[in-house]
């Protein structure tokens, strides 16, 4: 109990709610048009899924994007490389001239070049400060196509928050410079401080920065892998991509896929930020495509990509490239492709058993797969070179081949954003309890979040798991009498009708229980969307009184450890306050229903 209460009480609220900091992507690459850009917001009823929420700024997000938001899911900052601009779309205090100068050949792209190459960190330790980490380009020494341009500079802003404000304290300042791919980050083993990872563009080299409450440290630089290295004069055996390494969702892996040649992965030690035991996988060339002007040597059928990402239950590496099949009749002619790398063996497996090439129509040719990123809902989202108004999705990550459901052109914006897509790091990765690195007290006290699918049956649901913090054990009651304990489970209900959904998820540290209405055979139309509820606990810890702002009516009920019923009231929208100078100090589960029917629980402590 003891070490539960001291990591209630270090990580509240950040812990214990959604930590939703992922929840808003800025998009929108055209300027003065206030139609063409908006925020696609996960958190909106999960029955219809994400939505898009316009904003009114003129700021274009381009093909950079980065955004930030708070631990509920509200836009805090989002930024085009050139300026951070607060959820109003205006430029904070102090954050314009990020990057400068800007590469004159990149202005068309109205941001700074190559997206996926920066992101938001909150500070271990104050949360009234965020840190921007992004990457500076410049030319490469070789100066030769394709490697004009390259990482120069691993660059840190630092923004204070307040209530009514935000400014920049220090922009532009360089941690280290080197020829640079974008950077990643990964949660420590203790749960609170940050590793950042920048592997070299042209060698196996990869430098990591850790983020603590005393900063940033120096960088230290570890040599491993079996990538051809340093990059040869002939373009056609190597493609330095820049973009698109990651962690798995675990942290317990990492990739480097910056050439054409293949990729490499390593896992990663979350204590000491080291790599070790590389799985490397080189694509096999073919003949050589009869091009005008003669054949090259060393012709790669599969051309480079610029995404890569883990399913969430770290079984599986999708890669992002093309097949490329030109001749003299058709130059340069390509089909994208999406590979999927089983990663249970201790080797790479050769492409006819583990790659999965998703069959395209002809609208496709010419067109490469780039940029992956994994959303709060569970799903992959990709974008390819040559669709301007829609991503590609891979429904069930988790799942082996086909089964994975590569949907095209879904979702479909209707607006022009390219191939934008930002990159977000796990911001719900707990410590690595039991670990070496375990030292300050912090659990995985799960909370319970799902995602509901319609499936080809009328009555037929899918229930996708998005619970978070190492979850065991999970638990569904599907309001008519059945339940189950399977992770996502298919769910055939009996009859039409409204369905309360609860799921509860736990682990030696706590529990949680989050719930949803489910309508079956509504023809006519469906529901209204349920009100997002918001409760605000304070203080917390709390002592003789209990203050809680709720955004909808409902009734409350709060347990104690032991499960023993401490309170239940019908409650107005508004503040409720409520004594506590009866109760005894430690931890108490709190669970609320709307009016509505929606549900949210969550934890606060006595102390």
């Amino acid at each position: 109990m003891k070490k539960i209460l001291h990591s209630l009480l270090l990580l509240f609220p950040h812990l214990l709610f959604a930590q939703l900091h992922d929840n808003q992507w800025a998009l929108g690459y055209q300027t003065f048009d206030t139609n063409k850009r908006f925020f696609y917001r996960f958190d909106a009823p999960l029955a219809t899924g994400p939505e898009k929420v316009f904003r009114e700024d003129n700021n274009s997000t381009g093909l950079y994007t980065a955004s930030f938001c708070d631990s509920a899911g509200n836009i805090l900052l989002f930024t085009n490389g050139w300026n951070i601009f607060n959820a109003e779309g205006e430029t904070i205090e102090n954050g314009d001239s990020l990057h400068q100068p800007t590469l004159p050949q990149f202005e068309t792209q109205l941001s700074y070049p190559y997206g996926q190459s920066a992101f938001f960190l909150p500070a271990p330790g104050d949360n009234s400060l965020i840190y921007f980490v992004s990457m500076n380009y410049g030319k490469h020494p070789a100066n030769m196509s394709p490697y004009n341009y390259v990482g120069i500079d691993l660059m840190v802003h630092t923004i204070k928050m307040s209530a009514n404000e935000a400014v920049v304290l220090e922009k532009n300042r360089i941690l280290f410079s080197g020829t640079l791919m974008a950077p990643t980050a990964c949660r420590h083993a203790n749960g609170r401080d940050w590793w950042i990872m920048v592997s070299d563009a042209d060698n196996n080299l990869h430098h990591r920065v850790l983020l603590s409450p005393t900063g940033f440290s120096n960088v230290e630089t570890q040599s491993i892998g079996t990538k051809p290295s340093p990059i040869p004069s002939d373009w056609s055996n190597k493609y330095c991509t820049l973009t698109g390494n990651c962690f798995s969702a675990d942290g317990s892996q990492y990739v480097d896929i910056n050439d054409i040649l293949g990729l490499s992965v390593f896992d990663f030690d979350r204590c000491s930020g080291l790599l070790s035991k590389e799985r490397r996988y080189d694509f096999p060339y073919g003949l050589s495509p009869l091009y005008i002007g003669g054949p090259i040597t060393k012709f790669y059928r599969h051309s480079f990509g610029t995404g890569a990402t883990f399913s969430p239950d770290n079984h599986f590496l999708y890669l992002g490239s093309a097949w490329d099949f030109g001749s003299y009749l058709i130059p340069l002619a390509k089909h994208p492709m999406l590979l999927q790398f089983d990663l249970s063996s201790n080797n790479l497996m050769p492409p006819d058993t583990i790659v999965n090439p998703f069959a395209y129509e002809s609208v496709f040719t010419y067109d490469i797969f780039v940029r992956m990123e994994m959303g709060p809902d569970g799903k992959i989202y990709l974008g390819t070179t040559n669709q301007d108004s829609a991503y590609h999705s891979i429904s069930y990550p988790n799942l082996a081949g086909k089964a994975c459901k590569l949907v095209y052109n879904e979702p479909h914006f209707k607006d022009f954003v390219r191939f934008a897509m930002p990159y977000m790091p796990n911001y719900r990765l707990g410590p690595l309890d039991g670990s070496p690195c375990d030292t300050l007290g912090l659990n995985n006290v799960p909370v319970a979040y799902f995602r509901i699918d319609d499936t080809l049956g009328a009555q037929q649901r899918y229930f996708y798991d998005l619970s978070h913090h190492e979850p065991a054990t999970w638990a569904w009651d599907f309001g008519d009498g059945s339940q189950s304990i399977e992770r996502s489970p298919l769910h055939q209900f009996p009859g039409n009708g409204k369905y309360e959904v609860c799921l509860t998820v736990q682990n030696s540290y706590g529990a949680s229980t989050f719930c949803r209405n489910v309508w079956i055979g509504i023809t006519d139309a469906p529901p209204a969307p349920e009100s997002t509820l918001s409760l605000q606990f304070s203080p917390n810890p709390f002592k003789d009184m209990l203050r809680i702002n709720i955004s909808a009516a409902g009734q409350l009920r709060l347990h104690d450890a032991t499960g023993r019923l401490v309170l239940e009231r019908n409650c107005a929208e508004g503040v409720q306050e409520i004594s506590t100078a009866q109760w005894v100090s430690g931890v108490y589960y709190w669970q609320f229903t709307g009016a509505s029917g929606q549900s949210a629980s969550g934890v606060v402590v006595k102390g």
